[in-house]
């Protein structure tokens, strides 16, 4: 084997790897997601609730509506401890 072929042999394996190895990272966002559904004490589930997610460490509040089947759904929060509330 020529030192070329030798050469390229080596940066083909190393873009593999860093490749295989930076893929896993590249899927973590840092975020997740607070999801669920609104019932009523005899299980029905309950459109229109207003759900109030609270990040008491920064003050950041989030509101919505629960949907027509009762659900809710706060996309992209931060790791932290949180506070839920349903009116």
């Amino acid at each position: 084997m020529t030192t070329r072929s030798r050469f390229v042999a080596f940066v083909a394996l190393f873009l593999t790897l860093s490749l295989a190895f930076s893929l896993p990272l590249a899927a973590q966002t840092g975020t997740s997601a607070v999801r669920g559904t609104v019932t009523d004490p005899q299980g029905r589930t309950v459109a229109g609730a207003e759900v109030t997610l609270t990040n008491p460490a920064t003050g950041n509040v989030r509101s919505m509506k629960t949907t027509n089947s009762g659900g809710y759904n706060f996309d992209l929060i931060t790791p932290s401890e949180y506070r839920l509330e349903i009116e």
